[in-house]
C-alpha cells in the first residue's frame, strides 16, 4: 500500500502538469507525427519540458527515486504519463524493464513525447543506458514481461 501512496503523490504531480499543458503533444493531427518522430531520433533533455519535469520530480522526491533504484527489477510500477492524461491511470508494471518498454513502444498515445522522457528518465534513474537497448525489441517484437526483463538485466549491469 505504500507503494501506491509513494507514486500517488508523483501521479498528482503529473495531472497538475499535463493539465496546464493540454495543448502541447497531445491534441496535433497525425501529421505532426513525424516531428514527434524527429524528436525521439533527435532527443535532448534542454529542449524537453516533459523531460524536465520528470527529472525534477524524480528529484524532488527521494522516496520515490529510491524505490525506483532499489526495486527496479521487481515491484509494482504504474505509467505517470497514462495516469497523469487520465488514460489507464494505474495500469501496472512488475519491472522498470517493463515500463521502460511501454514508454517507448506505445503507438496509440496523445502523449508519445512524454512517454518518451518519461523512460529516458526511469532510466537514468535505474542506470540503464536506454541507448543502447535493441532497438528492434524496443519496435514491440518482443513486447512479453520476460522480454523487457531481459533488455533491463542485460542492459543495465
Amino acid at each position: 500500500m505504500a507503494v501506491l501512496q509513494l507514486q500517488h503523490k508523483a501521479l498528482e504531480a503529473c495531472q497538475k502538469f499535463f493539465a496546464g499543458d493540454a495543448g502541447s503533444d497531445g491534441d496535433e493531427d497525425e501529421s505532426n507525427d513525424e516531428d514527434e518522430e524527429e524528436w525521439v531520433d533527435n532527443f535532448d533533455p534542454k529542449e524537453c519540458e516533459e523531460y524536465r519535469f520528470f527529472e525534477r520530480v524524480f528529484a524532488e522526491d527521494g522516496d520515490l527515486r529510491r524505490y525506483y533504484e532499489n526495486n527496479h527489477r521487481e515491484g509494482d510500477f504504474y505509467c505517470l504519463v497514462c495516469g497523469g492524461i487520465g488514460k489507464k491511470v494505474w495500469k501496472r508494471f512488475k519491472d522498470c524493464a517493463s515500463l521502460i518498454h511501454h514508454s517507448t513502444a506505445i503507438l496509440r498515445t496523445t502523449r508519445k513525447r512524454a512517454h518518451r522522457a518519461y523512460a529516458q528518465v526511469i532510466s537514468k534513474v535505474v542506470g540503464c543506458n536506454i541507448d543502447q537497448l535493441p532497438a528492434i525489441e524496443l519496435k514491440g517484437l518482443d513486447s512479453s514481461l520476460e522480454g523487457s526483463r531481459k533488455l533491463l538485466v542485460s542492459n543495465c549491469n
